[in-house]
């Protein structure tokens, strides 16, 4: 990387910045003149167009995280109020079906009004809003979710790379707000969820102005699960502990959907050891440590679903006296739990 170290990677995924830092090495070739175009299309990997596209957005901003391939969220075309309405009209009428049924139904009606449809996948992101709603609270009313949901990323697990748990603490308002994040190698446990909790209550920068309607925690069966109530059971936050079912991760995806900040979530594999959760490192990628993937994940989620985010608690003595119980309970983590 000594040739780009002017360039600034903080904003690529760490996964993908030795296939970009290639990349941007062979665009710098054939700028140069030391490629041929047909040897750069080839050694990239890319269609004609694609090169082209690429070369140009290279050419354009001179930023590694503004290229395809960064592990960044693309920027998308913004629809009109008309196709907005268009895909509304479309989903009401057919609420619960597939985003396939959805889409063809849009199609009919777009023929009979003579509106342009939008592209696919921002059909798919309207969709997605439109169904996430339903799932929000009216004005005034906040309720705090703390839930998991695996993430598809590369993350080294011994002799295995498997999608990483993301612990997640949600404030649910009209818009969803990510207040907590934690990763783990292990399916949804208390220590993950304390982790959570714990960077939801230090990252607050405001005191608390509003009691939640309820501080919902999706709970398993295990023992340790007590011992997560037992540290917030001494707040005076509102606690109901609800059993996890299988299709319980699921309620994640319907708040934030299922790419949020360009992270593809799994929740139906959310509840499996680590070797029920392989993945594959992306082509010219690599593999990623568990640290640097919770430090981006928390960085773009918190960037993406920013609000308020008030203490959660009453006062700084009480914020004191949780942090230190959270922090208790994750220092107890049994060693072959450890993530």
């Amino acid at each position: 990387m000594d040739r780009f170290s002017r360039l600034d990677f903080s904003k690529v995924a760490p996964h993908r910045r030795d296939e970009i830092v290639r990349r941007i090495g062979i665009l710098e070739d054939y700028i140069a003149g030391g490629v041929t175009r047909a040897e750069a299309v080839a050694e990239l990997g890319m269609s004609e167009v694609s090169f082209y596209n690429f070369l140009r957005a290279w050419r354009r901003t001179g930023r590694p995280d503004a290229l395809v391939g960064s592990g960044q969220p693309q920027n998308r075309i913004t629809p009109t109020d008309e196709q907005r309405r268009l895909i509304s009209d479309a989903e009401a009428g057919s609420p619960t079906g597939s985003m396939t049924a959805v889409m063809a139904r849009a199609e009919r009606l777009a023929e009979i009004r003579g509106v342009e449809l939008p592209g696919m996948r921002t059909m798919k992101v309207l969709i997605g809003e439109i169904r996430r709603a339903r799932s929000l609270r009216p004005d005034g009313v906040l309720d705090i979710l703390v839930t998991h949901c695996a993430v598809n990323l590369p993350v080294r697990a011994g002799h295995l790379v498997v999608a990483p748990v993301l612990g997640l603490v949600l404030a649910i308002r009209r818009r969803p707000t990510v207040l907590g994040v934690a990763l783990s190698l292990s399916p949804p446990d208390a220590f993950s969820s304390a982790r959570a909790v714990l960077d939801a209550l230090l990252s607050a920068d405001a005191p608390r102005t509003e009691m939640p309607a309820e501080f919902r925690v999706m709970a398993g069966p295990e023992d340790d699960w007590s011992k997560l109530k037992a540290a917030l059971v001494e707040t005076d936050l509102p606690l109901i502990f609800t059993p996890a079912r299988p299709r319980s991760w699921r309620e994640v995806t319907n708040l934030i959907g299922d790419r949020p900040a360009g992270l593809k979530l799994m929740p139906d594999v959310t509840s499996r050891l680590a070797d029920g959760r392989t993945v594959r490192v992306p082509k010219g990628g690599s593999d990623v440590s568990l640290e640097d993937a919770e430090a981006m994940v928390r960085r773009r989620l918190k960037g993406a679903f920013e609000g308020p985010h008030g203490a959660l608690v009453a006062d700084d003595e009480a914020k004191t006296s949780l942090a230190r119980r959270l922090e208790i309970l994750v220092a107890n983590r049994a060693p072959y739990q450890q993530h």
